[in-house]
């Protein structure tokens, strides 16, 4: 509708102006340069209104069309946002993931390592029990051979022909003579 309007504006002026060049020519007058002049400002303020008008028309669509744009520009904006953070995020993730697992390792290394130290410390205590039981078996053996000797010679004893001979318990027969030593224990207790 407003396009029209123009071309019927537009079309209006230049058929006045026209039209007034054209009586202008045929009564011959002097005055043609004020005449065409004022039908310029006239045109010219016409078409400054009619622009204006179409302007602030032309200014309300592309603002209609801005806050579209600004809005589908905002919705990429926003989408293009998330997907960073999502991004952000995966690689936190991976991050956590990653550093979750180096920690378990770390601590499972740092319990091989007391493991060891354990380890080794425990068999730096068998071999000093060893070396212990070994000096004490020769202590024992030292004692023995002391024993035999001042037994012989002292008190004129003799080693045994027979092998000694293992002695033997039936152990119902133990535990019968342990619960009569109990039960004497305890009488003698109550007098």
């Amino acid at each position: 509708m407003m396009a029209a309007e123009k071309k019927k504006r537009r079309t209006s002026t230049s058929s006045r102006s026209g039209s007034a060049s054209s009586t202008r020519k045929k009564t011959g007058s002097t005055r043609k340069k004020p005449a065409a002049k004022t039908t310029a400002k006239t045109t010219r303020k016409k078409s400054t209104s009619t622009t204006t008008r179409t302007r602030k028309k032309t200014s309300t669509t592309n603002r209609k069309k801005n806050s579209a744009r600004t809005v589908s520009q905002m919705r990429a904006g926003f989408q293009t946002g998330l997907l960073f953070i999502y991004r952000i995020g995966i690689v936190f993730l991976f991050i956590m993931f990653f550093g979750l697992f180096f920690l378990l390792y770390m601590a499972k290394e740092r319990q091989i390592i007391e493991y060891a130290d354990q380890i080794e410390q425990l068999r730096l205590e068998i071999q000093g029990l060893k070396s212990e039981t070994s000096r004490n078996k020769a202590k024992i053996d030292k004692d023995h051979n002391q024993i035999e000797r001042m037994a012989k010679q002292r008190l004129d004893m003799k080693n045994s022909v027979k092998p000694p001979t293992p002695f033997t318990v039936d152990k119902e027969k133990l535990e019968y003579y342990v619960r009569k030593d109990l039960e004497q224990a305890a009488r003698q207790t109550q007098e």
